[in-house]
Formats: structure tokens, sequence, C-alpha cells
């Protein structure tokens, strides 16, 4: 079969770099309004949209692209997660007479919101409920894990770092994070032995060995160039997943491996399907 020669040009240029993962295609998702904050779900089998305020929850199905709103609720796109079974759990924020938030969980199968935690002014986070082991930057900017029942703060780079994009790898072991001004870092649970993996933002665990992330660049104004990159944490071997005629941003992956999802400053989706 003759490909497009746009999607030619990206599957390419991934062959140029080590080959980390092998890429079967890449696909521009067709949906019909210009996208802003996406994250694919564990299955692979919808997406998830809202935009850069936060406002509202779309679920969009990557086989109909059927839309479906989750809600209108202000703050609902603010760490916003998918569950395994495809529920959503969510962040609701009202503001007057004052600001409180609550935490929904929205059933996909049954179609319905139920109330986890009631609104509150405290600045409750979904992450407290989507797993019982999880990591979030806290409000000074440092990582705070919970892991078996017990929290705890690490500063693996000193208290003096900003901590972003944190991540638990699937087997429990590994921290992945953003430290600003900085770069990408990979430590061991507990945030010692840290390794640099460079410019890696928005990183996402793609299994135990390999993160995928965007590297990008820009003017001091807008990003003027991304490429989303597969990177061996084990052997150092990195893979450029993009071209440079898209500006990839903000990738997503499926449980499976074998979807992950970006995004582009003007408003494009992009799937990259990966043969295991």
């Amino acid at each position: 079969m003759k490909l497009p020669i746009f999607l030619s040009v990206l599957i390419c240029t991934s062959e140029l770099s080590a080959q980390v993962l092998k890429v079967n295609s890449v696909q521009k998702l067709n949906i019909p309004h210009q996208v802003e904050k996406i994250m694919l779900a564990p299955s692979g089998d919808f997406l998830l949209e809202s935009n850069f305020n936060n406002q509202g929850l779309i679920k969009i199905d990557l086989k109909t692209f059927n839309e479906q709103v989750i809600t209108n609720a202000a703050g609902a796109g603010y760490n916003a997660s998918i569950l395994k079974n495809g529920d959503i759990i969510y962040r609701e924020v009202t503001k007057e007479p004052i600001k409180k938030i609550s935490i929904r969980r929205y059933n996909t199968k049954k179609e319905t919101s139920t109330v986890l935690l009631a609104a509150t002014r405290e600045n409750i986070q979904t992450t407290n409920l989507a797993d019982a082991d999880n990591i979030i930057t806290n409000n000074d900017f440092q990582l705070q894990l919970t892991l078996n029942g017990q929290t705890s703060v690490l500063t693996p780079l000193g208290k003096e770092a900003r901590y972003i994009w944190p991540a638990i790898s699937p087997n429990k072991k590994k921290l992945l994070f953003f430290v600003s001004g900085d770069g990408a870092y990979v430590t061991d649970i507990d945030g010692k032995k840290p390794i640099a993996l460079g410019i890696l933002r928005a990183a996402k665990w793609y299994n135990d060995s390999i993160v995928v992330g965007q590297r990008d660049i820009d003017n001091g104004e807008i990003t003027t160039s991304s490429q989303i990159i597969a990177k061996n944490i084990m052997t150092n071997q990195e893979q450029i997943l993009t071209s440079d005629s898209v500006i990839a941003m903000y990738p997503s992956v499926s449980n499976e491996g074998d979807k992950i999802l970006f995004s582009t400053p003007q408003g494009d989706a992009f799937l990259i399907n990966i043969i295991k």
C-alpha cells in the first residue's frame, strides 16, 4: 500500500535514529475541530479532551470519532485521569459564593457520574483517588510520592529544584520527572541514583525500560519545533518518532504500548501505531 507523502516522511524519520520502537504508521485523527489538551485512554479506544483552561471534558471514540461531553465543569481537565477500566476521575471547581473543589468519577459504561469527594475548600487532587500508588508535584514543586499507603516528599536533585511531570514506572521500581531549567531524570523509587535523560519534556513511561517524551525548541515566545522521542533508559538509545514537518507535543501511551497519541499547537491530533 502506498502511503501519503506526509505520513511516509513521518515514518522514515524514525528510521534515521536507533530503533527503540517499531513504528507501523502515523495517523492523523479525523477530529472535526482543533484539539487543545488530549490524553489517550489506557485501552487505546478513546481519547479525552479538555481545553487549555481545563474547562470541561469530551470523550472521543477513536473508531467512530463520535464525541460525548462528560462534563462542562471548570477545572475538569486539571490532572484528570483514566482508569484501566475506562472510568474517568476528574475535578469540579465552583467559585460561587466561594471556591470549592470536588472529585467525581464518570462510569463510561453506565454513562453516570458519582461524587467521590464532596466539595471542599482544600486543593484536593484526582491522583489521590485514581491509584493507591501515585506521585504528584506538591505546592512547593517537590515530589510527593504515595506508595503502599505511605506518603513521602522527595527532592532527588535538592530542595531548590522545581520538579514537574512526575510518573511511576509500571513495575513501581523507578521514578520519572523533569527538573525545570535542567532536563528529565530517572531515579530509583526512593529518589536515589538519578540518571539524566536530557531534554525530554512531558515524558511518559512506555514500559519499564522505555520512556516517551517531547524534545522541543522555542524562540522565547512560541515553540518552533518539537519531536516525539522514545528513549531506552537501560541502553541510553533513543529514537525520533516524528519528523520536523510537524510540531509534535504531549505524548500519551496506551497500556498495550501499541499506540502513542500526540497533538500539535495547530490543534491536530495524531496516533503513532507501534508494532509489538
